[in-house]
């Protein structure tokens, strides 16, 4: 018994050895053969790898179905691969005839010395062009996103499979048109990192939401090829910072500590949401200076219906370009300054030689601070 268990034994570990030494090796785990794929024509693809301590090559290919956005990036789930050439361990390069027009395919190469595989490596190619558009800010959100209000940066790059193109071109159409036009044509900057060539569109009025599309083109044996049309990115031109008029507005009704501001937005700025709460420093004709904590308790829109702030209220205090609020500021209750600054009055216009007020503020969905200058009578947002 003992014997026929030590037998069973030495079997299974000759049997194990066996398997084990005959383990494949996997992808990652093979030498690299630098291959690449380039296009040259609408119907052929050069495949090209530098030469490997081989026997001979088998070069290997599979097709993507349908129409893709980015050819760098597709692979079919469950992707057949067919052994399209074996090649003497003298080649190295291919050309693919077999190819057609729009598609991408994928490449692998093995190298083989004897009967053993020593090298593995694969790359895409297309029988394309491709074109991607972005804005200054890379969003690719469907809302518009900011550019400066003078003028409007775009991005034009391709995929790195398929054809380098010779250039752009570029259509627009401002908001409330419904089709759009020709804008220009812009050379391929071949010479930049990762093929980005930058457009600058300056012929743009400032708070206007532009949508832009693109697509390249490249000339192959005197005919000139065409990628898709990029899908539209909408860019709005406002002020870098927002900029407002500001004053007081004289009111007999208002507190000795309570003031009425009108800010009015200019021509350009973006939405700006105001936070409630800020600060305030004077100095009055006497040089006395004071700073005091405060917080807007009433708005109002057209200066007549007045409204009182609430925190959970859905209204925002916000102002665009061209409109105005009116704000009623108070000191803060909860601020706890000496008993003299409770005496302070901040309705008394006539007697400040300065008045700065600050405020938290969102605009161009950033935060920021909003300053005022109420003397000078302009007010301003600053990262």
């Amino acid at each position: 018994m003992k014997k026929k268990i030590v037998y069973i034994v030495c079997v299974m570990f000759i049997l194990g050895a066996i398997f084990c030494g005959k383990r494949k090796e996997t992808y990652a785990e093979m030498k690299m053969l630098n291959f690449s794929v380039e296009t040259k024509s609408m119907t052929k693809l050069s495949l090209s790898w530098e030469a490997g301590n081989v026997t001979k090559y088998k070069l290997y290919r599979s097709v993507c179905k349908g129409k893709h956005d980015n050819p760098s990036e597709e692979y079919d789930e469950g992707e057949t691969y067919r052994c399209i050439a074996v090649l003497s361990r003298k080649k190295t390069s291919y050309l693919d005839r077999k190819v057609k027009k729009g598609k991408i395919y994928h490449y692998m190469i093995k190298g083989y010395k004897g009967s053993k595989q020593k090298y593995c490596d694969k790359d895409t190619g297309y029988t394309g062009i491709t074109c991607n558009l972005s804005s200054d800010d890379d969003s690719f959100s469907d809302n518009p996103v900011f550019a400066d209000a003078q003028s409007v940066t775009l991005p034009l790059t391709y995929d790195y499979v398929g054809f380098i193109p010779d250039g752009y071109e570029i259509y627009r159409k401002k908001e409330g048109e419904k089709t759009f036009h020709f804008l220009t044509n812009v050379k391929s900057n071949k010479q930049e990192e990762l093929g980005v060539t930058i457009y600058t569109d300056d012929h743009v009025e400032e708070g206007i939401t532009y949508h832009y599309k693109a697509r390249s083109y490249k000339t192959v044996e005197k005919k000139k090829y065409y990628s898709s049309y990029t899908k539209p990115v909408s860019v709005r031109t406002v002020n870098e910072n927002g900029t407002y008029k500001a004053k007081f507005v004289m009111n007999e009704t208002c507190a000795e500590d309570e003031a009425i501001i009108l800010l009015t937005g200019q021509r350009g700025n973006e939405k700006m949401i105001l936070n409630p709460r800020g600060y305030v420093n004077f100095e009055k004709k006497d040089d006395t200076l004071n700073y005091m904590d405060i917080s807007i308790v009433e708005y109002s829109k057209d200066g007549k219906n007045w409204r009182t702030y609430d925190e959970n209220q859905e209204e925002d205090l916000s102002l665009k370009e061209d409109e105005a609020i009116w704000l009623k500021i108070k000191r803060d209750e909860n601020y706890e300054d000496v008993e003299s600054h409770k005496k302070e009055k901040i309705n008394c216009a006539e007697e400040f030689t300065k008045f700065h007020a600050c405020l938290q503020a969102t605009y161009k969905e950033e935060y920021r601070y909003f300053y005022m200058d109420l003397m000078e009578g302009k007010a301003w947002t600053q990262k």
